[in-house]
Formats: structure tokens, C-alpha cells, sequence
């Protein structure tokens, strides 16, 4: 059985050689050879800290010759550990890792416990020595960021998002990887909104849909994190709502991160302007985020908005699972028995082509002839929609027998602008 560490190991940001240590070290432990998976799992600590010291960019205040030096000894078979180390140790003038006092008094504590393995000294070694190394590993390496990382990082973040440096179509996920590596967990949600800031350097324009498409799959990149980031990811979003409703509509399946906010949801598609796609407010439903007995307002809260909306903008099984909602019912109220086809903007602008779209799927009866007859009897009607009405009528004669009949039993003359 995969063990908790397993898991824990695949989802970080490390090489091959770190896992291949942590699988030493799980079949040492699975043999009760507790000694030798103590030394394997210490290994794996070394030696995340010296690819992440190797994979960094000079922080500004350690000299250039400490620097150098540090590196040659990382780099040297015969010196990595102890240099290790002794990065970690140093707290003055400068530091490698910008951790606590305590955390380095923990790691020279599990030094110890690897040098009595090492040394076959007399301290027993358990199980229970390794699992609570395992659950130090899980706590605190991810605090063990090399100082001046997130400069570094920012810096590449610029480079590949400059044209004149870095052509179009490269992959990010190099820089992705990087970010917990680079970044304190307490710093999550700040970097995300010091990145917002340089990637709008970028791309002033990249919010709208005419902006740069890689800066938004950037972020949505950022989803395949580790949870504490994604966690801090969406802290962030929901503060920056014309970021997050442009993301969730470029992937609606991210809508799944919103689970357990109900008030946001609803925040979502309850507004009066900046109105979500129809394509995400599909997504909310599909995924049950709103609830049932809120369902039927949301969906007339769509109809009757100012959001334009055409049949294009829905799939054939995102139209089957409104209709499920009850679409219809509530499209024919608000369109013919509530006269919303007689609302210039309305029926011009935003739902035109719904109201087209209805009466050739579903047909004429006698309430929408009515209302079609009291709209478009007289000069003043919503031209837009009159002129597809009337296009619609001449392309299918079949509607527009219907329609003389039914309005001939209603005793209603056929308006002429609609092309009777």
C-alpha cells in the first residue's frame, strides 16, 4: 500500500533523484530497516535543499566569492552535505534560507538522529522516528526557500513573457514548478498579487478578451499547485472578480474550487451589470453550486438581464440541462407574456436572437401571437428584432401559415412589418 509521504513526495516540486531517495527510504521502512530509511529520508532533505540553492539566482547580499564557493561545493560529490549544511546554519551576516532560529535548531536535532544511524551509535532508531522525520519533511520543507528567490522568479515571470526575448507558444510549467521552491507559503496570496501587477505590465489589455491568451492560461496553470497555493490562489481571485470571472469562463471546470461559497456563487450571477458568460452560469448549475431552491430565480435573472445571449452561446447539452431547469417556461413568460419583446434593449441587443430561436424550435402558439401581433402592430418597435422576425417568417413558410392562422382565430390582423 502506498504510504501518506508517497503521495506527499509526487505532489512537490522535486527531481528524480529526490524520489528515487524517498523510495529507498519507504522500502527500507517497509522492511523495518529503520536506521537505513532515516538515512535515506535525511538524503532527500539534502538534497532538495542543494537543487534548490543550485536552481537559484545570487540573492543581493551574499558576497559574490561565498557564493562561488558554496556552488563549487555543492557541486563537488565530496563536500554537498556538509555545505548543505552549513547553509542552513548560517543565520549572519547573510542567510541562505530564510528560516526561523527554531527551524535550524530542528534540522541540526535530525542531523543528529542521521548521525547516529550513519555511525551505528547506541540511540535507538524506530518507526516512529522515521513517520515524525517524514511529517517534519511535510511541515517545513516548503519553508526552505533560498533568499531572494521571488525576485528571481519575477525576473523570469518578465523574461518569458517578453517577446523580444522569448518567442510565443513556450511552455510555462517551467516557471510553474518553481513557485513553491521560491515562495513562502505565508506569501502565497502577496505573490499573487504582485504577479497580477507584472503581468499587466506585460499586457495592460490581458483582463479583456482581447488580451494575451498565455498570460490567462499562466493562471490557470496555477490551479495544478500544490492545495495550500491553489487555497491562497482563490483568496486571492475572489478579491479580483474581473480576473476570476475570466478565468472560470475560459475553464468552466475550475467552478468546482467554489464549493462550500454560497454567497460569492450567488454573487456570481446575481448582478446587475459585468454579467458572467452564459457558458460559466451553465457550469454552475451542471455542478450544482446553485442551490436548487435558488435555481429558478437565477435562471430568470439570466433571461431578463442586460447580458446578450444567442444560441450559439450554449452547447446541446448545456441547452438540454436548461431546459431541464425550466428555460423555457420561464423564456416564454419573460419574452411574450410579460411583453419584454416590446423592451428595446432587451430585444434588440441582448436576447434577439433567443426570441428568433424559440419560435423556430418550439413553435407559435396563441400567447406569442398575441404578443408578437400588440409589438410589432405599430410603427415603434424594436427594429432589430422585427427585421429577424421578419427574415425568420420569409424563410420558413410553414411558421407563417401558423401564424396566420392562429392570429385569424384570435381575430388579430398579421402585422405587415413583420412581412404579412
Amino acid at each position: 500500500m502506498k504510504l501518506q509521504i508517497e503521495d506527499w513526495v509526487q505532489r512537490q516540486s522535486v527531481s528524480k533523484e529526490a524520489e528515487s531517495l524517498l523510495n529507498e527510504a519507504v522500502i527500507c521502512y517497509k522492511a523495518s530497516a529503520y536506521k537505513a530509511g532515516m538515512l535515506f529520508s535525511y538524503l532527500l532533505f539534502q538534497t532538495v535543499l542543494k537543487e534548490r540553492i543550485l536552481s537559484a539566482k545570487k540573492p543581493e547580499d551574499i558576497p559574490l566569492p561565498k557564493w562561488n564557493g558554496a556552488i563549487q561545493n555543492l557541486l563537488d560529490d565530496e563536500s554537498w552535505d556538509t555545505e548543505v549544511t552549513e547553509c542552513v546554519k548560517r543565520s549572519s551576516p547573510f542567510v541562505f534560507f530564510s528560516v526561523t532560529e527554531d527551524l535550524r535548531q530542528q534540522v541540526a536535532y535530525w542531523k543528529n538522529r542521521r548521525n547516529d544511524c550513519a555511525h551505528a551509535k547506541n540511540n535507538s532508531i524506530q518507526a516512529s522516528h522515521v513517520e515524525s522525520f517524514w511529517s517534519f519533511l511535510q511541515s517545513n520543507l516548503p519553508k526552505f526557500v533560498v533568499n531572494g528567490g521571488k525576485a528571481a522568479l519575477f525576473e523570469k515571470i518578465k523574461v518569458h513573457f517578453n517577446r523580444q526575448l522569448t518567442p510565443k507558444g513556450v511552455d510555462p510549467s517551467y516557471i510553474i514548478q518553481e513557485i513553491p521552491l521560491a515562495i513562502l507559503e505565508k506569501d502565497y496570496k502577496e505573490f499573487c498579487s504582485e504577479l497580477d501587477v507584472i503581468l499587466q505590465e506585460a499586457d495592460p489589455f490581458y483582463y479583456y478578451n482581447m488580451g494575451n491568451v498565455e498570460i490567462k492560461i499562466f493562471w490557470l496553470k496555477l490551479f495544478s499547485l500544490e492545495s495550500v497555493f491553489v487555497m491562497k490562489l482563490i483568496e486571492y481571485l475572489k478579491e479580483n472578480d474581473e480576473l476570476f470571472i475570466l478565468l472560470l469562463s475560459l475553464d468552466t471546470s475550475k467552478v468546482n474550487y467554489l464549493v462550500g461559497n454560497d454567497q460569492y456563487i450567488r454573487q456570481l450571477w446575481y448582478r446587475s451589470k459585468d454579467y458572467i458568460s452564459p457558458q460559466l452560469f451553465v457550469a454552475l448549475l451542471r455542478n450544482e453550486l446553485i442551490p436548487k431552491d435558488q435555481q429558478k430565480e437565477a435562471i430568470c435573472h439570466l433571461i431578463i438581464s442586460s447580458q446578450s445571449m444567442s444560441p450559439d452561446d450554449f452547447t446541446a447539452d448545456d441547452m438540454a440541462l436548461l431546459i431541464s431547469k425550466g428555460f423555457l417556461e420561464h423564456f416564454k413568460r419573460i419574452a411574450f407574456i410579460e411583453h419584454n419583446i416590446s423592451n428595446f434593449k432587451w430585444a434588440n441587443d441582448y436576447k434577439r436572437w433567443m426570441v428568433v430561436w424559440y419560435i423556430e424550435q418550439f413553435g407559435l402558439d396563441e400567447g406569442v401571437v398575441s404578443s408578437l401581433a400588440s409589438s410589432f402592430s405599430f410603427g415603434n418597435s424594436p427594429w432589430h428584432l422585427r427585421d429577424a422576425l421578419k427574415e425568420m417568417f420569409n424563410n420558413n413558410q410553414s411558421l407563417k401559415s401558423d401564424y396566420v392562422r392562429i392570429s385569424d382565430s384570435l381575430g388579430r390582423t398579421s402585422p405587415e412589418s413583420l412581412g404579412f
